[in-house]
């Protein structure tokens, strides 16, 4: 994880648990080069996004939650 992912899940709430539901729940729903958003739920069902960054392994930029 960035050090800005990291900064974003504590203000944000958002735990490594939620974005691991996230990914596990979710679908890819954009895809551009190596980046991409993976839209799923929390660990509570809230509807959320994590972007992520693919290199040698996986990195995950940013998670947020979606408005409703």
């Amino acid at each position: 994880m960035t050090y800005h992912a990291l900064e974003r899940m504590s203000e944000r709430q958002i735990t490594v648990f939620d974005i691991r539901n996230c990914a596990q729940s979710g679908e890819i729903k954009e895809q551009k080069h190596m980046t991409f958003i993976v839209s799923g739920n929390d660990l509570d069902g809230q509807r959320m996004n994590v972007i992520c960054d693919y290199f040698d392994e996986v990195i995950v930029v940013t998670a947020f939650y979606l408005e409703e």
